[in-house]
């Protein structure tokens, strides 16, 4: 159990925690700590006693550093221990908290960061007073944006696909669409900054167009070439509230000021402006010729404007180095007195902001989502007259090329992997720099797979799973995820560390928080049905039954069911009887399903459910009812080198026959898992069928009979007497086998649809489902 106790320092809010801080620690500490109160910016954690960390502590923590950081503070961990300051960094999370070795150095360190935001210093440059305070420990770098490719200047096809998160505050050359063709055709000058994202297209129409979001991993931009910042501003400089400047003295005076107020002269600044204008003069490109031309038109507005700018201006170069450096393609750069430079582009809007101003420039940044205000996006000439000046400065330690920012994605070149694929990818593995993409298996509806990552440092991530689905299969799982995998068996499970949409498609990133590390290595359950005897699958089976899915399937509720109705297998294959006739030529007109293998003729299974499952669709039953998976296959239950198990791929999951998941395994062991490469193995393997088939209850166990020599259908056997066992345990007294039948029948009929599936498993799944149709109807006589 989690202890919290909560102490002031020195007036700094210190929060000593002893314990596990695991899914029940993490609920005592939002209960106690999140929100923090009102006047809290810092708070220090003292974690030197925390015993265990979970994926719910760390989302715990990250919580309440974004709620701090809203207020331009955050808070310091202070003494991790060593297992916990490996979790944090293996999982690519220690980046993102300020960490200290000892409490006191802590406390130090959040106490000089207040001050240095509280304590603001008066400079005077050319007869004009500023406001400077600077922000102690800031680091921030420079993006340069844009490819090398001789093409892009003359036809502008080559445009860089980002979000708004990745790229940040910026402004350059882009356009804005769901996809390439639209961004070509809107390309034009564009700004970022904050939750809102602007363009003038060079369209000759050249009417602003602009996209304010809540969730700016989810925002698409094309960039053909830009500038834009990453980490935290340097300082924060206010001008005086009523004097008038323009552009290009404020930018001197700027420079000047920072130039005597630093250790070093900086060469380069970048800058995002909030300020009323007097007078704006800004410019735009009429059609895609006059950008690659270089060739504006501008026009002055002597109007009182609001405006919000991002901008970089810099002192001259090192004569040795060159003069001017070269900003980023197509950029129009004023040079300033001095040969001092200066380029930027800003939002414009009606009237001058009228909401209290805030030191902090992330809330400041999101208050800029009132379209209503929204006028214009341009260039903004040195010339512009304002007033009422506040700017945040970033004082950038390199300059680097943005598509360091960018994701590198390793996947097979003959795989099929959509745009929308590429773009949710990138945003629910933004934090890292390279992923190795290796499917898992091919869902009829969505694909998986198993994923390598490397931070940005290039040190090896946790494992992880990528699952890309349809929009509403992914909402179904994250939903089930929530209600059905958390409170049960959250140890076991994956773990949700991010989601992401575009167009139809949506995904979902699972990580493995609790496994041993990076070098850990996960295998599939499959892997280890095929290489292992049955001895050491059954200690495994029984660990994920009755163990790990315990608090699912040992806790049924005795409820009605429809079994015909929650057990058809066209909801989630539509297409079988179509299938069937096109692979197996048979129709589901035709009464019977003749087998020559058997020398005898079955109910045709397909005319079964075209016909007998709609004319049985208002049968019910008591019987139990409990979670379950939905659709575990062994492509779903991993294993690492410990054998610690996990489970994955919970769209399915909800309330149904408590006996489903066991024939959904059932059928997995007998079609997938044996050997057909002939008809001699198909009659053996039908004839195998035909003793499980030949049961009238579930605590009757089918006999071995099979005259072939695979020796995966005795484990198959095996196994398959395990799985009916789990299956008559959970029911208690309930020895009715038509459920368990209709469940294996909804996992048998689908083999015709696989696409990976044998003409001869297609023809075997035919003739198993025809000898389980045959027991139903017999039953139904008997």
């Amino acid at each position: 159990m989690l202890e919290i106790q909560l102490k002031y320092v020195d007036g700094m809010p210190v929060a000593v925690l002893q314990g596990k801080l695991d899914s029940y620690g993490a609920t005592l500490f939002d209960e106690k700590m999140s929100p923090p109160s009102r006047e809290t910016r810092e708070l220090v954690l003292d974690l030197s006693r925390v015993s265990y960390l979970s994926s719910m502590g760390i989302r715990s923590l990250i919580k309440i550093e974004k709620a701090l950081r809203k207020r331009s503070g955050g808070i310091t961990l202070a003494a991790l221990p060593p297992f916990l300051m490996h979790i944090l960094d293996v999982s690519g999370l220690l980046s993102q908290f300020r960490t200290a070795r000892t409490l006191d150095e802590a406390i130090e360190k959040a106490k000089s960061r207040g001050a240095a935001q509280d304590t603001p210093a008066e400079k005077t440059t050319g007869g004009r007073t500023y406001l400077l305070r600077a922000f102690s420990g800031a680091k921030s770098h420079l993006d340069l944006w844009g490819r090398e490719d001789p093409n892009s200047d003359q036809n502008g096809t080559v445009m860089i696909p980002t979000d708004l998160k990745t790229l940040g505050p910026g402004f350059g050359i882009g356009g804005l669409g769901r996809d390439l063709h639209q961004a070509q055709r809107a390309i034009g000058v564009f700004i970022s900054a904050g939750p809102l994202v602007g363009v003038v297209p060079a369209d000759g129409h050249c009417i602003p167009d602009f996209q304010v979001t809540a969730k700016p991993r989810e925002t698409l931009v094309y960039v053909d070439s830009a500038l834009g910042f990453s980490g935290d501003p340097g300082c924060f400089i206010e001008g005086d509230k009523e004097g008038e400047i323009t552009l290009s003295d404020l930018t001197g005076d700027l420079l000047d000021l920072l130039s005597g107020s630093f250790d070093r002269r900086p060469s380069l600044i970048g800058m995002i402006l909030f300020a009323e204008t007097i007078r704006l003069v800004s410019s735009h490109f009429i059609d895609r010729r006059d950008i690659f031309a270089g060739k504006a038109k501008t026009k002055a507005l002597p109007e009182r404007k609001g405006l919000v700018m991002v901008g970089v201006a810099g002192n001259p170069a090192d004569p040795d180095k060159g003069g001017t450096p070269v900003l980023f393609k197509h950029a129009r750069r004023d040079i300033l007195g001095g040969g001092r430079f200066f380029h930027g582009h800003g939002f414009q809007f009606t009237s001058p902001r009228k909401r209290k101003p805030s030191l902090n420039l992330a809330e400041e940044l999101s208050a800029l989502a009132d379209l209503e205000e929204l006028e214009g996006v341009g260039h903004i000439e040195p010339e512009t007259k304002i007033r009422r000046a506040r700017v945040w400065i970033y004082l950038p330690a390199t300059v680097r090329s943005g598509a360091e920012k960018l994701l590198r994605i390793d996947k097979d070149p003959d795989e099929d992997f959509p745009e929308a694929w590429d773009i949710i990818t990138r945003r629910v593995f933004s934090e890292e720099s390279r992923v190795i993409l290796r499917p898992i298996h091919g869902g009829f509806m969505s694909k998986t797979f198993y994923v390598t990552s490397y931070g940005r440092d290039g040190r090896r991530r946790l494992p992880a799973v990528l699952k890309i689905a349809p929009t509403e299969i992914t909402r179904r799982e994250e939903e089930a995820y929530h209600r059905y995998v958390e409170p049960y068996i959250l140890n076991n499970a994956t773990t949700i560390m991010g989601t992401s949409s575009h167009d139809n498609w949506a995904g979902i990133r699972y990580n493995f928080v609790g496994i041993g590390g990076p070098e850990s290595h996960l295998t599939w359950l499959t892997h280890h049905f095929r290489e292992k005897p049955a001895e050491e699958l059954v200690p495994l089976f029984e660990t994920i039954f009755t163990t790990i899915l315990k608090p699912w399937h040992g806790q049924p509720t005795w409820e009605e069911i429809r079994p015909y109705e929650e057990h058809n297998p066209l909801r989630l294959f539509p297409k079988i009887l179509e299938d069937a006739q096109k692979t197996l030529s048979l129709s589901p007109d035709e009464a019977n399903l003749p087998c020559p293998e058997l020398d005898m003729d079955l109910p045709n299974p397909f005319h079964f459910l075209k016909h007998g499952y709609p004319a049985r669709q208002g049968y019910a039953r008591l019987w139990y009812k409990s979670i379950t998976h939905g659709d575990l296959n062994m492509q779903n239950i991993l294993l690492d080198e410990g054998k610690n198990i996990y489970i994955i791929d919970f769209s399915e999951t909800g309330m149904r026959n408590v006996v489903s998941d066991f024939a959904r395994l059932e059928a997995i062991v007998k079609i997938e898992m044996t050997t057909l490469e002939s008809n001699d193995d198909l009659k053996r393997l039908i004839e195998f069928e035909k003793t499980l088939a030949k049961v009238s209850a579930l605590n009757e166990m089918p006999r071995f009979i099979y005259h072939g020599k695979d020796v995966m259908v005795k484990k198959a056997h095996r196994m398959i007497c395990l799985l009916r066992t789990y299956a008559d345990r959970v029911t208690i007294y309930e020895t009715d086998i038509l459920p368990y039948l209709l469940a294996l029948l909804q996992w048998t009929y689908p083999v015709v649809s696989y696409g990976g599936a044998s003409s001869l498993q297609k023809r075997f799944a035919a003739y198993s489902a025809g000898l389980m149709v045959q027991r139903i109807l017999d039953l139904e006589q008997a």
